[in-house]
This record gives structure tokens, C-alpha cells and sequence, in this order.
């Protein structure tokens, strides 16, 4: 695991594209690794699964605001994040814009669009930005976050 300060971490995600980004909590985020990636996605596709099949199970908004509280609680086990929050964070965007894809590319981690969404944005420990999804687990690289028509996300630091 490595820290970051809030300020990388705000830097990192405006250089991405985002529109809004609030202020957090920490003035420090440890960013996890892709094991705990890995781990964090099984634990969360089991306790908040979605049914991909029907779009989303359940309301966007309270899966990532979940996600981000059970993240907080997990670095509150660990004793390398103390007075830190993990680098996972509240985003809302617009899918397929998100991902800079044309209107015939709709999904986000299997989450079909176009919609707005919101869902999870990680920074791990390889320095890389993913948009992660509470609902099923599955992460995804974020290169960029805006599409070509300049439309971005509203990043909420927790």
C-alpha cells in the first residue's frame, strides 16, 4: 500500500477530466492494492450483488455510497490507514461518455447505459485510477473520464 495527499489525489482526477470534485475528509489516502481490489469486489458482489441481466438490483446511489462506507470500515481494521481513509471514492457519471465511447457502447462494468451513474472510483497502489462497481465487483481502468464532448463526472472525496 502506499499514500497519497489529497492533493495528488484531487490533481490525479481533475488531469482525468472531472467537472466537480469536493473536498475530503483525510488529508492523506492510502491506496490500496489489486488484492484488496479483488478481495473488496468479491465481498461486495456478494453482499450488494446486481443482476446484470435487468440492468442495476438495486439504486446506484446507495450501492456507491455503501462501497464507500464499507471501505472506510475496512481501513478502519487496518492499522497502516490510521487517521487515513482509503483512496475509493463516490463518482457520478454519464455512461457511455465516461468511457469516451460512441452512443452505441453502453456499459459500464456490464452496468448498461447510457445513463447516468453513480458507482466507485479507486485509486490502487499501481498509481492507476479505476471505476469500480459495488453492485457485481468488477473494476475497470479509468484512462479518461470525459467524452468527446467535454462532459465529466462530480467526484465526491470521502
Amino acid at each position: 500500500m502506499i499514500t497519497v495527499e489529497q492533493a495528488v489525489i484531487r490533481a490525479e482526477i481533475k488531469a482525468l477530466g472531472a467537472v466537480e470534485i469536493t473536498r475530503g475528509r483525510f488529508n492523506h489516502y492510502v491506496c490500496p492494492s489489486l488484492d484488496w481490489l479483488k478481495r473488496f469486489g468479491k465481498f461486495c458482489q456478494k453482499e450488494n450483488p446486481a443482476d446484470i441481466s435487468k440492468g442495476e438490483l438495486a439504486n446506484c446511489n446507495a450501492a456507491a455510497w455503501w462501497m464507500v462506507d464499507q471501505a472506510r470500515v475496512s481501513a478502519q481494521q487496518n492499522k497502516e490507514c490510521y487517521a487515513k481513509g482509503y483512496a475509493v471514492h463516490f463518482v457520478m457519471v454519464a455512461i457511455p461518455l465516461c468511457l469516451g465511447e460512441s452512443e452505441d457502447t453502453f456499459a459500464l462494468n456490464q452496468i448498461p447505459g447510457p445513463r447516468n451513474h453513480s458507482t466507485g472510483m479507486v485509486r490502487a497502489d499501481d498509481s492507476q485510477w479505476y471505476f469500480f462497481e459495488p453492485q457485481n465487483g468488477l473494476a475497470t481502468p479509468a484512462k479518461f473520464i470525459t467524452g468527446a464532448d467535454g462532459v465529466g463526472i462530480d467526484l465526491f472525496i470521502t
